[in-house]
C-alpha cells in the first residue's frame, strides 16, 4: 500500500562520508526514522531536531540543532550538549570622557576602535546623543571607516544665538550578538557680551593710548 508523503517533513543530508539520513511523514501515520550509514565526519552538522541526530557518530562530531538553537557534541556513544557562548567585545581604544566643543565651528574629531573575543565577527560603531547633546552638537560617522566621528557644535561664536551647555554621547561597540558602551560628556561655552552695570564698568586707571578696548567706559 503505497501512501503520499508530506515533502514539508522531508529532511535530507548530504556530505563527505556522512551520506543519507532522511525522516519522513507519510499520510496516515509516522514513520520510524530511515538511517543510512550513520558514520558522521568530524566537524558541524544541521540538523532539524534532537531526535534526527545519528545514532553512532563518530567521537567529536558536532551537529548544530535549529529547533532549539544548540550545538551538540558526540563522544562516539551519545550526543551531548554544548551552550553556545558569545563573549562580549572589547575596546581596544575608547573615546575620552570629556570633550571642550570648539566655538569657531571646528570640529571634534574622535576615532575609536574595538575588538571581537571570538575573532570571528567584525566589530560594529556607532554613537547616540542624549535630547541635551542634540542641542548643542551634531554627530556623523566616517563612511569609509565606520569609527571615526565627527562632532561638530551646532553654535559658534559668529551665530545670532549661542547655546551654550552640556550634553552625553554614548559611543556602542557590537558585534552583532552583544555590545558595550562608552559615555563621553561634551561642553560648550561661549563668552557672554558685556552687559555690566555702571559701576562695574568704571576704571581707576587713565587709558593708555591706542587701546581702543576701553572706548566707552567711563574712567574715575
Amino acid at each position: 500500500m503505497s501512501h503520499a508523503r508530506d515533502v514539508s517533513k522531508f529532511v535530507k543530508f548530504i556530505t563527505d562520508d556522512y551520506k543519507v539520513a532522511e525522516q519522513f511523514i507519510d499520510s496516515d501515520t509516522l514513520a520510524v526514522s530511515a538511517n543510512k550509514s550513520l558514520r558522521a565526519s568530524t566537524g558541524t552538522r544541521g540538523f532539524n531536531t534532537p531526535a534526527d541526530l545519528p545514532a553512532n557518530a563518530r567521537a567529536g562530531s558536532q551537529a548544530f540543532i535549529g529547533s532549539n538553537n544548540r550545538l551538540y557534541i558526540s563522544n562516539g556513544t551519545g550526543w551531548y550538549n554544548i551552550a553556545l557562548i558569545n563573549r562580549t567585545p572589547y575596546w581596544i581604544t575608547q573615546p575620552d570622557g570629556s570633550y571642550t566643543l570648539d566655538t569657531t565651528g571646528q570640529a571634534t574629531v574622535i576615532t575609536i576602535l574595538g575588538g571581537d573575543s571570538d575573532g570571528a565577527d567584525v566589530p560594529q560603531y556607532s554613537a547616540t546623543g542624549d535630547s541635551n547633546f542634540n542641542t548643542i552638537a551634531t554627530v556623523t560617522k566616517d563612511s569609509d571607516n565606520g569609527r571615526v566621528f565627527i562632532v561638530r557644535a551646532i553654535d559658534s561664536d559668529s551665530s545670532s544665538t549661542k547655546n551654550s551647555g552640556t550634553g552625553t554621547l554614548t559611543f556602542t561597540l557590537t558585534d552583532g550578538k552583544q555590545s558595550v558602551l562608552a559615555n563621553s560628556t561634551f561642553t560648550i561655552n561661549f563668552t557672554p557680551d558685556w552687559t555690566g552695570t555702571y559701576a562695574q564698568r568704571k576704571l581707576k586707571h587713565s587709558a593708555p593710548a591706542g587701546n581702543d578696548y576701553l572706548a566707552g567706559m567711563v574712567l574715575i
